[in-house]
């Protein structure tokens, strides 16, 4: 099993044959002034092989700051992948996860997401920007 994508959203609600997920698609958030709250949810797309449905699965997330040290209590859970109907034999199967994710920004700057299953890591990264512009590209 493995972490295919991950889309930033402000909210995903997972249903039988899909997700609805609005706001998504940015990758940064300006701030009045650090530290601040961070919150916002990701959907997490998960494919895996037929003989990984079925069983109990660990799925992790955490946030690294600016200067790659932990700075959130880690999301950790388990659960178990069920292949759908429209599933093909021999094929991958997916399944999209909504996760919450809460940090706090002590810092401007870009944020490093990890999200593994089964150890096998995805990283996405975060910029937090103090004011009300997105930083100017560099160059």
């Amino acid at each position: 099993m493995r972490v295919d994508w991950i889309i930033l959203c402000r909210y995903c609600e997972v249903n039988p044959g899909g997700a609805t997920i609005i706001g998504g698609g940015f990758d940064g958030m300006a701030v009045p002034a650090v530290p601040s709250p961070i919150q916002f949810m990701a959907a997490v797309r998960l494919v895996f092989q037929e003989g990984e449905a079925q069983v109990q699965h660990r799925i992790t997330a955490n946030v690294l700051d600016p200067a790659m040290e932990e700075i959130s209590a880690p999301f950790d859970t388990t659960f178990m992948a069920r292949r759908g109907p429209a599933a093909l034999a021999g094929w991958e199967a997916a399944a999209t996860v909504p996760m919450m994710l809460r940090f706090m920004a002590q810092t401007a700057g870009a944020y490093t997401i990890n999200i593994a299953v089964d150890g096998r890591s995805q990283s996405i990264t975060f910029v937090v920007n103090v004011g009300s512009q997105p930083p100017a590209p560099a160059g």
